[in-house]
């Protein structure tokens, strides 16, 4: 059975144009290129056409109005042959077949997953994209230098610019290759008509006479005249205000299999999402749906004054605040004096985010102290019987309350508060002649046999090393004051360069793809060589940088595949888009006259209508 026209549809990047390519003739598919997804019941909307996933038979469909029977026997993706992408199940719903894995592309019917590349090649596109199972674009590459995408045929040529040959051409335009063309002047009874750039009689007409209602338009004697613009929420679209642009009608597959207006959706054959746009103006996107925005009232906004926005691009007025209130940030609030709030000195927050200075203290007083906002004195320090050393207060005075009696010391139970000493105690590994500070002392005695008193640590014991580690070189502190003579290194090693006392061997040689010079691990280096064929040596590694020519990319720039980027020039004519140079469709061109659409190049454009007044 031959294939239907949707199971063979292809789109080119931009305008989704149908290209009769069968993209059915397949290998066996490699399931190795596949993910499975987990058992889900059907999903309404299938995005796979009924003629071709057929009902399974005895499925129970009615054939004369398309309702279910009570036994329908659904169809599969085994019975369909499909391993990715989704189909219908022959009952109204739809079956996910599987997911390809990262690098592949489900290929149109969903027959296999192969390379994005391979897809291209079978659909006979050079440049620009072709849809995959689910409708999303695939970049299938972009043009050389000084060539352009061809967006109805996917191929790459040379940007062919328009010409006077047509009959009744004037005025100078866009020749729509980047540059201009001049067709001269009309004959003496004829003027050029500003948007055809053709010869006509001149016929005055009015933006009202010619049911414009917005946009620049001829006005029939060689001049343009502007028609206004569109009241919010409304476009422009051939000098008519529309709810929407045409082009917003088209979405991609998933966004059309999903029911999705805007808002971002994920394909059934692969983990990506898929932008299926925004809403105009006036309108918000809720569950990927267009709604009308219901504006906020002043009533909702609880508290809200002046102007300010109703959430759908308007503006409410919400009028004055009560009595002594103010507007502030579209919220009413009582700003409070320095006298209204009980402040002397300092720094006020009146309530309605305004700061005010209170003023600052006098006679020695401090703000603060007993009170925030409040001036106080500073009370004179004192001493109480048991006090001791340099006491201060708040404002900078001090006073001397002398030192301890005999046997105690200052703060050790409380800051400026005498207190007894601790006693003494010779714990283990407590040596020597223990001092308190109060003038006693206790003699705890030598170390044992071997060790050391004090050399680490005051009146700590401490045991020496007596032997060296394997690997250690050269004299090596024993822990104690002491050394020990640890020899030297073994041949080719030498001895404290990484770590002091360690023998360090350096190394010899290099790793497969290491150039340039490199670090030995003990100090010195080793030479790996030139790249050779191999590349550039980047950061000690040998590296390929990838040109544009191998990328195909003739414009803009690129990573180089080695930590850098490579410019690959600008488009002489057109715009860069993709890395391919494409020539955008303008209104200039007589044939888009009355088109509304993608301009080929990702933009959108709306050309007034055809020819000018008769």
């Amino acid at each position: 059975m031959g294939k239907s026209p949707s199971q063979r549809r292809t789109y080119v990047l931009g305008a989704y144009l149908t290209l009769c390519a069968n993209l059915w003739g397949c290998s066996a598919p490699d399931a190795r290129n596949i993910e499975l997804p987990p058992p889900a019941a059907p999903v309404a909307g299938s995005i796979a056409d009924d003629d071709d996933a057929g009902p399974a038979p005895d499925s129970g469909r009615a054939a004369d109005s398309g309702t279910l029977h009570e036994s329908c026997a659904a169809n599969t993706c085994e019975i369909a042959g499909v391993v990715c992408g989704t189909i219908a199940d022959g009952c109204g719903g739809t079956v996910a077949c599987g997911v390809c894995r990262s690098g592949f592309v489900c290929e149109a019917g969903g027959k296999r997953c192969a390379p994005a590349r391979e897809l291209c090649e079978h659909a006979g596109i050079e440049c620009g994209a072709v849809a995959d199972a689910c409708g999303v674009a695939v970049p299938c590459g972009q043009c050389g230098n000084r060539e352009v995408c061809n967006v109805r045929s996917g191929r790459c040529g040379a940007c062919q610019p328009r010409t006077c040959a047509d009959p009744g051409s004037c005025g100078v335009g866009p020749d729509g290759c980047g540059g201009s063309i001049d067709c001269g002047a009309c004959p003496s009874d004829q003027v050029c008509d500003a948007i055809s750039r053709r010869c006509t009689t001149c016929r005055p007409r009015s933006c009202s006479q010619a049911g414009y209602e917005c946009g620049v338009a001829s006005d029939g004697c060689g001049a343009t005249q502007d028609c206004g613009t569109c009241p919010r929420g409304l476009f422009c679209s051939e000098h008519h205000c529309i709810t929407a642009p045409a082009a917003n009608t088209a979405k991609p597959g998933p966004c059309a299999a999903q029911n999705a207006e805007c808002g971002s959706v994920m394909s059934q054959c692969s983990r990506d999402p898929v932008d299926c746009g925004s809403c105009p103006i006036g309108l918000e996107c809720t569950n990927h749906r267009c709604q009308k925005c219901v504006p906020f009232t002043c009533e909702q906004l609880r508290g809200a004054c002046g102007s300010i926005s109703d959430g759908c691009g308007g503006m409410l007025d919400c009028a004055g605040c009560p009595g002594q209130q103010s507007c502030v940030d579209h919220r009413c609030c009582i700003a409070q004096t320095c006298e209204e709030a009980g402040r002397s000195c300092g720094v006020l927050v009146d309530g309605c985010g305004q700061q005010h200075d209170c003023g600052m203290c006098k006679n020695g007083e401090r703000c603060g102290l007993a009170m925030p906002g409040r001036c106080g004195s500073c009370d004179a320090p004192t001493c109480a019987a048991g006090d001791c050393g340099i006491k201060s207060n708040a404002c900078g005075a001090s006073i001397s309350c002398g030192q301890c009696q005999s046997g105690e010391v200052c703060g050790a139970v409380a800051v400026n508060r005498c207190g007894a000493c601790p006693p003494l105690n010779c714990a283990p590994g407590i040596c020597g002649v223990l001092r308190d500070g109060c003038g006693q002392t206790k003699d705890c005695g030598v170390c044992p046999s071997g060790q050391s008193c004090g050399i680490v640590s005051p009146n700590r014991c401490c045991m020496p090393l007596s032997a060296c580690n394997p690997g250690d070189c050269g004299m090596k502190s024993d822990g104690c004051g002491g050394t020990l003579n640890c020899g030297g290194c073994n041949a080719g090693e030498t001895c404290g360069v990484r770590s002091a006392n360690v023998c360090c061997k350096p190394q010899t040689t290099c790793a497969p793809n290491e150039c340039g010079s490199k670090a030995d691990g003990c100090g010195g280096t080793i030479d790996c060589g030139g790249c050779g064929n191999a590349g550039s040596c980047i950061a000690g590694r040998c590296c390929t940088r990838m040109s544009c020519e191998s990328q195909g990319v003739a414009c803009g720039t690129i990573a180089d595949g080695c930590g850098s980027t490579r410019d690959c020039g600008a488009c002489a004519q057109g715009v860069c888009v993709l890395g391919g140079c494409c020539v955008p469709r303008t209104c200039s061109d007589p044939s888009a006259c009355g088109y509304s659409g993608t301009d080929g190049c990702g933009g959108y454009i709306s050309c007034p209508p055809c020819g000018g007044p008769d």
